[in-house]
């Protein structure tokens, strides 16, 4: 299509949200030339960089500390009470029909 006089502005932050550069691109600068030219003024690349995995668990601060037990158990804690208050129902029941 045809960009009919329109400009593109492209702004590039990086990942903290600071500000690095824009671009604006006027209709002129828009085309094949464009991309051609800036892909042969390229005289040195770096290696890319490779993401490092994610790191395993941690068992210590970075001072070195032993990091706190924080699990709560809560679905196991919330069963065990299910179960108690149907035993205790049951129970109950058991006991009316027998009196």
């Amino acid at each position: 299509e045809d960009l009919k006089g329109a400009s593109l502005l492209v702004e590039v932050y990086d990942l903290q949200g600071n500000f690095i550069l824009d671009v604006l691109l006027t209709p002129d600068m828009i085309g094949s030339d464009l991309i051609h030219d800036t892909g042969s003024k390229v005289k040195q690349t770096q290696t890319a960089v490779k993401h490092d995995s994610k790191p395993s668990h941690v068992k210590k601060t970075v001072k070195g500390a032993k990091l706190p037990k924080t699990a709560g158990h809560y679905a196991e804690w919330s069963i065990l009470g299910a179960v108690l208050m149907f035993g205790g129902f049951f129970m109950i029941r058991r006991l009316r029909k027998a009196a």
